[in-house]
């Protein structure tokens, strides 16, 4: 008989860069960043050769020497945001720009 179990689990997470300067008439500010990482997996895997006490019990744990069975299975949940930013400007405090972009990646 054998029986194994595994689990894996992995969470990185945010880095985010700012910057902002004046200079003259002109401001700009920026930030770009990264998100988040996230993943997690389980693995089961049982066996068994026979030469157990009741052949008529069609479970894992019973058998006989001709009777094999092996049951397993894994699931896994990956999910990703990536990338993010943000970039501002004026000139004078009178005309503004601002541009945003976001990228989800794997969800």
């Amino acid at each position: 008989m054998t029986e194994r179990f595994d689990k894996f689990d992995e969470q990185i997470y945010n880095a985010r860069l700012h910057y902002d300067n004046t200079f003259g008439d002109h401001s700009i500010s920026t930030f770009v960043g990264m998100e988040r990482l996230n993943n997690d997996s389980n693995n089961f895997f049982a066996s068994k050769v026979g030469g157990f006490p009741d052949a008529s019990r069609g479970e894992l744990f019973q058998g006989n020497n001709d009777d094999r069975q092996a049951s397993g299975g894994t699931s896994s949940e990956f999910k990703r945001q990536d990338f993010f930013g943000s970039l501002s400007y004026d000139f004078k405090k009178k005309y503004f720009i601002d541009f945003t972009m976001r990228y989800d990646g794997i969800q």
